[in-house]
């Protein structure tokens, strides 16, 4: 992974505490955003196939982003020999890997479900962190993200009586007969999502968030337009209704051009393990939405919540390097 880390061996100056709470802020307005994207994501693909509504959202979000980049770029790029290959390699992970396989497996399994695959980032990030050196495994960290995972596992368990009493919209939300090949291509994505998070925080700190997120996102969504291209032009928009646009319109702008931001934001102030450990309140997030759109909960739901919660403010005791 050096392509994608740069000098894996400088690490980033030590972070004031202010610069702290201000990606703690982001982090927890990404988790806002991405869990209601679960759930709006699912409801776009009963309207659009994944790979154009991947075209359409990426290449949206790339647009808008680079106006900020080259308006708003923030303070003096500090590049280095190499940044577009490392710019490209998160740029693939982003979209055609990440955004391309989290869209088809969701298409086949639940919100729900797909909210609980992500619960595995952080061990991932954190890992992979630990293998270049980026990372401390501390004892804190360790049992704030097995807390966090062991209550996603409960969220889950408490997931399957929603998911059988579910009625109305939240019955819409449901997955078909091939849910569980759409939790492995949902797997894949987080894998991606995974890397693209550990190995991002060097680009980001040399390069600012507004560049660090544009760039990669602008090269990605270009790679895979040719992907998504031909189900683009057999898409009969005319039988689109207007809800739906609405949908691509916040997927585009605010589950990736503000969420992509806010990670990022949050990347460069905090370690990627601790950002990424905010993964493990989707499952809950998306179960209470759930609730309220018709699917009672278990009393499960309630005990795996706690030890989310419990997990994630124990993970937050390791100060960033």
């Amino acid at each position: 992974m050096g392509a994608l880390t740069g000098d894996s061996a400088s690490r980033p100056a030590p972070i004031g505490e202010t610069e702290v709470r201000k990606g703690l802020i982001a982090v927890v307005l990404q988790t806002f955003m991405a869990i209601s994207s679960f759930f709006i994501a699912k409801d776009t693909l009963h309207y659009f196939a994944p790979e154009p509504l991947v075209v359409m959202r990426s290449c949206t979000a790339a647009v808008i982003l680079l106006a900020l980049a080259f308006l708003a770029p923030g303070g003096p790029a500090q590049w280095k020999r190499g940044d577009w290959l490392r710019l490209t390699a998160l740029g693939i992970l982003a979209v055609p890997m990440n955004q391309g396989l989290y869209f088809h497996g969701l298409s086949m399994t639940t919100a729900a479900h797909s909210a609980l695959l992500y619960s595995f980032t952080p061990a991932l990030v954190l890992l992979l962190g630990r293998l270049g050196g980026t990372e401390r495994l501390t004892a804190p960290r360790v049992a704030g993200i097995a807390a966090a995972f062991a209550g996603v596992v409960t969220v889950l368990i408490a997931r399957q009586h929603q998911e059988t009493a579910a009625t109305g919209f939240a019955a819409h939300q449901l997955g078909g007969p091939d849910a569980l090949r759409g939790d492995f291509w949902v797997l894949g994505a987080v894998l991606a999502w995974s890397l693209y998070t550990a190995y991002s925080r060097d680009v980001v700190a040399r390069l600012g968030t507004v560049r660090a997120t544009a760039f990669p996102l602008a090269i990605g969504a270009a790679l895979f337009v040719p992907i998504g291209l031909p189900g683009l032009l057999e898409t009969d928009f005319a039988a689109v209704p207007s809800n739906a646009w609405l949908n691509v319109a916040f997927l585009a702008i605010v589950a990736s051009t503000l969420s992509y931001l806010a990670w990022y934001y949050a990347i460069r102030r905090l370690t990627p393990s601790r950002v990424a450990i905010f993964n493990n309140v989707q499952p809950v997030g998306t179960a209470l939405i759930a609730w309220a759109l018709g699917a009672p909960p278990a009393p499960a739901l309630f005990l795996g919540a706690g030890l989310v919660i419990a997990g994630v403010l124990i993970a937050q005791k390791t100060p960033s390097p």
